[in-house]
């Protein structure tokens, strides 16, 4: 019924529109009359398509406390996860890794700069100087002073006495300790 209407106003608004145009414009532009009318094809009232009624594939209502279970257990897992995220762990492999230089030495230069870094080479007119961020040669006449650096060691002292449990060949120490600098 409405598309009936459209087409309708739409045809009698193209013909009131033609007879408004110059003539000049009318030859260009064909009319469009429709030659037969296509009756519209009718609306459906209502959802009128067939349903078979039967059994589910598989049954959900015994699935469903299953998946509540799982998904208790994984917010468990996700608790214990974030724990031991806090906390990292350091292996001896990873502790190997980290190269301390055996001989730190503090270089204080006549312009008051004072470098930090293990001397790879000494010349009677230079000096070649590992630091952290690469190699450094220095004039001996810059030089007003060098020092050997030790390197930061931390003192552990015990608050009370540990108590010491071997288990299979480990040992499990407890107990209060107090760190200190060693300098």
């Amino acid at each position: 019924m409405n598309k009936q209407v459209l087409i309708t106003l739409g045809l009698f608004i193209t013909q009131f529109g033609m007879a408004q145009l110059p003539d000049t414009l009318k030859t260009d532009i064909p009319l469009i009359t429709p030659s037969k009318k296509i009756p519209l094809p009718l609306l459906r009232d209502g959802d009128t398509t067939s349903k078979v009624e039967e059994e589910p594939f598989f049954d959900y209502k015994s699935k469903i406390p299953d998946i509540q279970s799982q998904i208790d257990s994984l917010k468990k897992i996700m608790k214990l996860y974030e724990k031991t995220r806090e906390m990292p762990t350091i292996k001896e492999e990873l502790l190997d890794l980290i190269k301390v230089p055996d001989r730190l030495h503090r270089i204080t230069l006549h312009n008051g700069t004072i470098v930090l870094g293990e001397i790879i080479e000494e010349r009677i007119d230079k000096i070649v100087l590992k630091t952290n961020i690469g190699l450094l040669v220095l004039d001996q006449e810059t030089i007003m002073m060098i020092e050997e650096e030790l390197p930061p060691v931390a003192v552990v002292e015990f608050i009370e006495e540990p108590q010491v449990e071997i288990f299979s060949g480990k040992e499990v120490i407890t107990g209060s300790v107090k760190i200190s600098s060693g300098l």
